[in-house]
């Protein structure tokens, strides 16, 4: 049974969770449960994917923002289409980055593979800057900020520079994931920061998230 997910704000408009990772956020075809939706009793809710604004990948935990109104939902979206919501990762890469780097590269869905996404200049728009934080050996810890929010998009771009997620199978190019020293069940990606207008007051809400104690445990390791 995967944790509970903490909720660390709440009032009439909204709610701020923390997605532990390996729960997928919404119901799935394959029936995979259960989903942030069964965990947080979302079923009942009338908006568009029961209230959450934004999504995170099964495995990556952090924070996420859940409308509860019509009104709320609405101008979160907004403001996530505009780029007004400000996003903040932490992620162990396999490999040794500069010590900040910028990728701005579009991404589409793979043609054949539902699951997987790939760069094409026919795809959306995706800007991703990374700062290092610290160094362990052959991998190093990232401070990861996205202005856009297409599926995949950091593990994506990262994988593109030759510093993918550490854990992360899918996009791990077989040489590179035979090399992997850390045998990991996920990939390790935090969204850390969230900082947003709230949709009633106006007022600038700012929420942090530390690592999971999983996530640190494995840095102890390196």
């Amino acid at each position: 049974m995967p944790a509970k997910p903490n909720i660390i704000f709440e009032d009439a408009s909204l709610m701020v969770i923390e997605k532990p990772a390996g729960v997928p956020c919404l119901p799935e075809k394959d029936g995979v449960s259960p989903t942030l939706v069964d965990l947080l009793k979302l079923t009942n809710s009338p908006l568009p994917d029961f209230g959450l604004v934004h999504r995170l990948d099964n495995d990556t935990s952090g924070l996420l923002i859940i409308a509860k109104t019509k009104d709320a939902y609405e101008n979160l979206r907004e403001q996530f289409s505009k780029g007004k919501i400000h996003k903040e990762y932490l992620a162990l890469v396999v490999g040794n980055p500069p010590k900040q780097g910028e990728i701005e590269r579009p991404i589409v869905h793979h043609p054949r593979k539902k699951k997987k996404m790939i760069l094409s200049h026919k795809g959306r728009p995706a800007h991703t800057e990374y700062r290092t934080l610290k160094r362990y050996g052959d991998h190093t810890l990232l401070e990861i900020n996205i202005s856009t929010g297409v599926r995949h998009q950091i593990r994506v771009h990262l994988a593109s520079d030759g510093y993918p997620l550490a854990g992360d199978r899918l996009y791990q190019n077989p040489k590179r994931r035979a090399e992997e020293t850390l045998k990991l069940d996920h990939h390790l990606l935090h969204a850390s920061r969230l900082v947003f207008k709230h949709p009633e007051s106006g007022e600038t809400c700012e929420f942090t998230s530390a690592l999971p104690l999983s996530f640190e445990k494995i840095l102890k390791t390196l």
